[in-house]
């Protein structure tokens, strides 16, 4: 995982661009053309981009992508962020029938994690009950960029998995995704109040 942030990223911004509109289509989510080739996934979440949940499955060329999901209504009366808890819950319980009708996949173990954690310095942290250390890149992507998007909107919060065979080194999430709100409606601007009777 060292050495390659700034590299593989931005190799891999043409294929989270290419498949985007694919993995929204039937979530009710507008995705952007992408402005140019190369560039970032670009998700028009609306005015409440805490009603979603962003989750990194693997593209049916192995690569991982962005998904959009819904968060249950019944728990998201309030604003408030996607709980890291949640978003890696639900990525360990692997994609749904219908992300698997459409080619994702996931290398990641289907085990339930420990509660994720923001340590003192700044970064994430989650622990699994597996061995981490020899687990696949792509895996640690798909949990690294998950967590680092719930976390941020940037996606720019570093990340350290533990397992029974210890933690691994902190690292980023290599894929850029753009999440663009969709366009206000404009207001009109209110006319001044009247000036106070009487007033010369």
């Amino acid at each position: 995982m060292t050495g390659r942030g700034p590299a593989v990223r931005g190799g891999r911004r043409a294929c989270a661009a290419a498949v985007a509109a694919v993995l929204l289509t039937g979530c009710g989510v507008g995705a952007t053309e992408p402005v140019e080739a190369g560039g970032p996934a670009v998700f028009a979440l609306g005015a409440r981009p805490q009603d979603w949940k962003m989750l990194f499955f693997l593209s049916p060329t192995g690569r991982p992508v962005p998904v959009l999901r819904v968060r249950d209504p019944f728990t998201n009366r309030v604003p408030t962020p996607v709980l890291l808890a949640e978003a890696v819950e639900d990525l360990l319980a692997g994609p749904s029938a219908t992300d698997r009708a459409t080619g994702l996949s996931t290398a990641l173990p289907k085990v339930r994690p420990g509660t994720p954690r923001e340590t003192e310095n700044g970064m994430l942290g989650v622990d699994l009950p597996v061995p981490v250390r020899n687990l696949d890149d792509t895996a640690v992507q798909q949990l690294v960029c998950t967590m680092a998007y719930t976390r941020d909107r940037n996606g720019r919060a570093r990340v350290v998995v533990t397992g029974t065979d210890g933690a691994r080194e902190p690292a980023g999430c290599e894929l850029a995704v753009d999440l663009a709100p969709t366009r206000p409606t404009t207001s009109p601007v209110p006319e001044p109040p009247p000036a106070p009777s009487g007033a010369g």
